[in-house]
């Protein structure tokens, strides 16, 4: 997932989040948008948790303990 995937299983919510600037291309947001504004942030980085019919982003409002 860090690595950018190009595969996008809603394209509606891909154009928008594109057309608002929070990813160039898809698979991009997440290594070159997500993961080094969290860093910048507080020092952390996402969590993607991925199950058989859900993904969760987890993003930490602060160091986990």
């Amino acid at each position: 997932m860090k690595s950018g995937v190009r595969y996008a299983r809603n394209q509606t919510l891909v154009n928008v989040m594109r057309d608002y600037g929070y990813v160039e291309a898809r698979g991009m947001g997440i290594r070159t948008k997500a993961i080094p504004s969290m860093r910048a942030h507080n020092g952390t980085e996402p969590e993607f948790i991925e199950e058989e019919n859900s993904f969760t982003v987890r993003l930490w409002k602060e160091p986990p303990p």
